[in-house]
């Protein structure tokens, strides 16, 4: 019989043995310190020496003791945003389950298998409860992955009883959302290209110049809570995405970090446009919530000149809904300068 216990102990070793990816090993004692004492107890019962092997399995016995003692102290470590892939929470649980097996096998008492398996249990709620409270992955495949994650978690709470909580609820909830609306995302990126070209007569001279910016993944979200209704996922950034909040032409929300176009001078001037210099884009409302009043607000400078732009847009609201490529031109004179003319040209692109 104790040959039996021996072998199951050693089996154990092994099967576990290959789990643990982010440590080196489970406690402060080794595989191989358990299974040189577990070979060595086998030998002596082997050869009739029982007292010595009965010696040995009590010292295997203190060594899983301890390392529970220890398992059981450290804090339970987080997933770190992986969940179902290979992580410190579950090298924690394999490790945990592991001496709890190792404990049961070897008769140690004091309820140290029950000890660890509690723990173990501990773990598992903890995680599952983070990810119960985590938003699907953008993507389909990383959904159909995020889904099956679901799933386990729900799974394994069951096989160590701990279903019928909130979290299990909002595991189940997360789940028919998913089979329902599907796994892939609704896009609400854009590209937008700007051209401007301004001329005005200087004595008998034409002053002439033409340049050109593109601003690329953005987002334009003027539904949300139809989207929030229809998708599984939203592929967006808030920090990019429009409109922003404005009153008249002066921004009062975000847009202060809004990535650098691409610029390109189609047609300069000696003087007054030797070169791009900068370029701005924004779209905005008084309401973002009510696109009532959607705008574009836009700047096109050369080194030595430049030009804003406010375009009312509120008739492309659907255009932007239906996710529709579309146009808008506007004309920026001065009465200053009667022969002055700023053309703008804006192109909406949907990016799939």
């Amino acid at each position: 019989m104790k040959n039996i216990i021996i072998s199951c102990v050693l089996i154990s070793i092994v099967l576990f043995s290959g789990k643990l990816l982010f440590a080196q090993q489970c406690g402060t004692h080794s595989d191989a310190e358990y299974e040189n004492l577990l070979k060595e107890a086998e030998n002596q019962a082997n050869s009739g020496n029982e007292a010595q092997s009965d010696k040995l399995m009590q010292d295997a016995g203190m060594l899983v003791m301890e390392d529970i003692s220890l398992a059981v102290s450290i804090p339970i470590p987080g997933p770190q945003g992986q969940f179902c892939m290979p992580n410190p929470t579950t090298e924690y649980i394999d490790c945990l389950m592991k001496l709890g097996t190792r404990a049961e096998y070897l008769g140690v008492g004091n309820k140290y298998p029950e000890v660890a398996m509690n723990r173990a249990i501990e773990a598992i709620d903890q995680w599952t409860t983070q990810l119960s409270n985590t938003k699907p992955p953008v993507g389909d495949a990383l959904c159909k992955e995020f889904l099956n994650c679901l799933m386990k978690a729900l799974a394994q709470r069951e096989l160590v009883g701990l279903s019928g909580a909130e979290t299990d609820r909002k595991l189940q909830a997360m789940i028919d959302e998913i089979l329902k609306k599907g796994c892939n995302p609704c896009s609400v990126k854009w590209m937008a290209i700007a051209e401007a070209r301004i001329s005005w007569h200087s004595g008998d001279e034409i002053v002439t110049m033409k340049g050109r910016a593109t601003w690329e993944n953005f987002y334009i979200m003027l539904n949300q809570l139809e989207l929030e209704n229809k998708c599984m996922t939203i592929d967006y950034d808030d920090r990019l995405t429009f409109p922003f909040a404005c009153i008249e032409s002066v921004v009062t929300g975000k847009g202060e970090n809004f990535p650098k176009p691409l610029l390109e001078l189609l047609d300069g001037d000696k003087t007054f446009a030797k070169s791009m210099a900068d370029a701005s884009i924004v779209l905005c409302c008084q309401k973002t919530d009510n696109p009532a009043d959607l705008k574009i607000i836009s700047y096109i400078g050369f080194d030595n000149h430049g030009e804003q732009v406010i375009i009312p847009i509120s008739d492309k609201v659907v255009a932007i809904n239906k996710r529709r490529y579309f146009t808008v031109n506007q004309t920026v004179t001065k009465d200053e300068i009667p022969t002055y003319r700023a053309e703008f040209t804006f192109k909406f692109i949907p990016v799939w």
